[in-house]
Parts: structure tokens; sequence; C-alpha cells
């Protein structure tokens, strides 16, 4: 992505000659790491004013820092860059506010020393692009507004913005009063996230995390998440506010990687899941958590157990990221409004709305399409959910197979009309309400073997319309949907999603 010269800022420099209050230009004149006149110097100044501080990076070329630059000031920063890059080769963050302050940042390039995967991890905690911490005691909003802004090559989360006390260890729907009561706004236009948190399990393009009483608002226009380890955004919000996401114009490709399945499915068991009548299978008898891999953190293992104590049902898969996953766990509501989306070969589902308090989910999507979702997913070859017959199982094997691009989980409100061959998933009890009805009879996909839902369902989903009655938890779509397909959901407006391996490319997002 090309930056704006410094030229180009002109008009909005000007402004600056005209402050609400009062306020001092920092101006950077060297690319050095420290010493007068460096980014360094000029951050350090501006933390200890009580002031609204601006700086303007005048120096031309690469700001390469040896540690985190660090913004403590709790008055309103504007950074305004040259086409600046700050690099660094060490796995350190590159930019952190922690004092809870807004920040407005534009034209700058935010790159870690890259090169991560399963092999090459951070010893952590791990770099990450810009961090920004609100205060205990912080309350209103804060607000993060990033243009031209570019994150790459981190080993943590490219964007990491939370309120939790605990930071490194928030935990997603973990609720707990352990959060400011501040809300969260942040707008991203023309930015990009492009393989950030490649080095540590779990870590995002963009995370954001409010634990107290505040919502969550993200406005995205023209952004681009890709090739991230973990979620493309993982929004994450655990007492009483909304979570709100609007997006024009955005994409959303291939994140979720890091725990590779090229490299990690020889060390599944074999077979990876099972199912047994009562009596018929041990716990002992099983395959045991895995050992031995590149990182063995990143396999997933569930049993479930017949009355008797013998297994019922077992399966193991990958640990896969979304292309953007919400997580609202406390009486707030989801409400998501996508216009023109391109969700493209994410890992784990394409877009993964979870709400697990007693809120409602409300989504329109509009002229977006998905496809080559949840890469990670085994499903057993015959479709029937019945494991290998060398276990005792009634089916034989398994393969990879595409996944899930749409999947709503708790509360939340859908109405879709005209969806042929659309399938139920992952319906789960929760609190809030649930309707969800597609045209015609069809068998659902499991997001990723589930024994305990396979089990009641008899191994496939069923039913005319797939329909969740209030109070069964969600919705969610996985399948072939034609690109005529409508969708109204929440909003009860016309929307349209594709979400098929003919689907048309995603638009082009390179600046």
């Amino acid at each position: 992505m090309p930056f704006q010269s410094l030229a180009r800022q002109t008009a909005a420099l000007c402004l600056l000659a005209l402050p609400v209050v009062a306020q001092e230009t920092l101006v950077v004149t060297t690319v050095a790491d420290s010493g007068e006149g460096s980014l360094r110097a000029a951050l350090e100044q501006a933390s200890g004013q009580e002031a609204p501080a601006t700086i303007v990076i005048f120096a031309e070329g690469d700001i390469a820092i040896e540690d985190t630059l660090t913004y403590s000031g709790q008055a309103p920063l504007s950074l305004f860059g040259n086409a600046t890059r700050i690099t660094a080769q060490r796995d350190v963050t590159l930019l952190s506010l922690t004092g809870g302050a807004d920040l407005y940042m534009r034209n700058i390039r935010l790159e870690g020393p890259g090169g991560w995967d399963l092999e090459n991890r951070s010893a952590g905690p791990a770099g990450k692009g810009l961090f920004v911490a609100l205060r205990a005691e912080q309350t209103g909003s804060l607000s993060v507004e990033l243009e031209n802004v570019q994150v790459t090559g981190t080993a943590g989360h490219g964007i990491h913005v939370t309120d939790c006390l605990r930071v490194e260890d928030c935990g997603a729907d973990a609720g707990g009063q352990d959060g400011s009561a501040a809300s969260i706004l942040l707008r991203l236009n023309g930015a990009e996230v492009l393989g950030a948190g490649r080095g540590a399990l779990g870590a995002d393009g963009l995370r954001v995390e409010e634990r107290g009483d505040g919502g969550i608002t993200l406005l995205l226009n023209n952004v681009r998440f890709a090739e991230n380890g973990g979620n493309g955004i993982a929004l994450d919000e655990g007492q009483g506010g909304d979570v709100v996401l609007r997006s024009s114009g955005s994409a959303f490709e291939t994140n979720g990687g890091y725990c590779d399945p090229d490299r990690l499915a020889p060390f599944l068991p074999d077979p990876p899941e099972g199912s047994f009548d009562p009596g018929a299978m041990a716990r002992d008898a099983i395959p045991g958590a895995v050992g031995g891999s590149p990182e063995d953190a990143c396999f997933e293992r569930r049993v479930a157990l017949h009355g008797d104590g013998s297994v019922a049902d077992y399966a193991f898969a990958l640990k896969a990221g979304d292309g953007v996953e919400i997580h609202e766990a406390g009486p707030g509501a989801i409400h998501a409004l996508i216009e023109r989306a391109g969700v493209i070969g994410n890992f784990g589902a394409g877009l993964d709305f979870a709400e697990t308090g007693g809120g409602d989910i409300r989504s329109t999507l509009i002229g977006t399409f998905a496809r080559q979702c949840g890469r990670r997913l085994w499903a057993p070859r015959n479709g029937t959910g019945r494991g290998d017959r060398r276990f005792g199982g009634r089916g034989g094997g398994g393969q990879w197979r595409p996944g899930v691009c749409l999947r709503g989980r708790g509360g939340g409100r859908s109405d879709r009309d005209g969806l042929p061959a659309a399938q139920p998933v992952q319906q789960r009890r929760g609190a809030g309400g649930g309707s969800a009805a597609a045209g015609g009879r069809n068998r659902g996909r499991h997001a990723w073997p589930e024994p305990d839902q396979r089990r009641r369902r008899g191994g496939r989903c069923r039913g005319d319309a797939g329909r969740v009655t209030p109070g069964r938890a969600g919705f969610g779509l996985a399948g072939a949907l034609s690109p005529q397909a409508s969708m109204t959901s929440g909003f009860s407006r016309a929307s349209t999603m594709a979400a098929s391996n003919s689907a048309p490319s995603a638009p082009s997002m390179t600046r």
C-alpha cells in the first residue's frame, strides 16, 4: 500500500493551526532510534504534557528500533508519518500506548521481524505492532483511528486494544468484572494487517477486549486482513455492552493458519474420531492427548461418555482462526453490517459470531461472498459421523474438507428466505432467542466433529428448514449458496451472500 507523500498531508496539517485546545506539535527530524529529534524523544516529551499532542515525522527513511516505542500520557495523541516504516529485528512490540489515550495515526507502517512459523516461534511475550491499554478507572470512550496504516511481520497480535486487567491472560468469553467502564471505538480506513500473529498461538490480526460495562464499535472502510496466524479480527466483549461492526469494501483472507494442517495433520491419531455403543469402549483405550508435535497446544481433544462411563464419542481437531470472530458473553447484543466484503480461504470459519449471554445476534451482509472456509475440518468420509471400524465405530475413516463460511452461536435473530441447500451448524443451547429458516430439505455439516451434538442428532443435521427455536442457540450457514441467494438477517433488509468455490474473485485490496 503506497503511503501518501508528506505534500498530500498539507490540508490535514493546516488544521493543526486551529486546535480546539492548546497543544504542541512535535517534529521528528531524524530516523535515529533515540536522541534529539527522534520519534522516541518526541513520544517521551508528549507523555509528560497534559495537553493533546501532535507528532509529525518529517524525517525520510525507516526508523529501526531496538525496544518498544511508548506513549504513557493520557491526553490524545496524533501521529502523522511520512510514508514511514517503523521496523524491529527483535521480537518486541513496536508502539505501545499505556495510559488509555485516544490515538489518531496516519501514513505509518509497523513492521516486525517476520519469518515466524511453527519451527520459529516467539519465546514470549510475543511482540505486537500496536498495543493500546485502557486504564482500570477509565470511563467514557477510547478512540483509536488508523488511516493508511500497515501492520506486518509481528509474532503477536498485529493490533491489540484492551481494558482487560489481565492483558495477556484475558481469554475469550471469560466475562468477569476485570475491565474498565469505558467503551472502545476503532476506525480503520485504508488499513492493512498482513502476516501478523504467526509466532504465537492465538495471536490475531486485530484483537479488541472489553471486560467492563462498555461496548465495542469497529468501523472498517477499505481494509484488508490477510495471512494472520490467528483470527483476522477478534472482538471479545465480556459484560453488558454491545458489539457493533460496520464494514465496507474489506477483505478477510487466509487467516487462522498458525496451526498449519499440512505440518500437523500427520500427528493426529489414527483414526481421529470415533463413536461407540455403551460398554464398547473404555476411556483408556482411545487415543490420548497429542504429544511430540511442533505445537501440541494446536490440537483439540473432546470426549463424551455414556452413563456407564464408557466412551460414547471422541474427536480431535486442529485449532484454527476465523476471518472475523465476535464473542459477546454478557447481556449485550451483536450487531453487524458487512457490505462488499470478500471472505476467502480462512482456516476456521469465515465469519463466526457467538453470543453466550442473553443478547441477540443481528447481522446483515450486502454484496458479500465467502468461499474455501474451514480448512482445518476433519469429517467422516461417509458423512454419518461414525468412527473407524478399527475402534468399534460404524463408519470408515475421514478426510479434510471445506467447512463453515458463516456461523452464529447463542442468541440471535435471522430470517432467511430462498437459500438453496442452506445448512444449520453447531446448534447449542443459549440464553438468547434465536430463529433461522432456510428453504429446502438438507443435511447440515458440523463445524467440526462434535460428539455430543452428533449423538443427539444421529450423526447429521436434519430438517425442512433447519429451524432453531427461541432459546436454543443461534444460527449458522455452510455449504454452497448460489450467487443469487438472498438473505435477510436481523435488520430485515435484503442482502446477498455467495459461499461457493465458483464465487467471483474478491475485490482487489492492493494499494
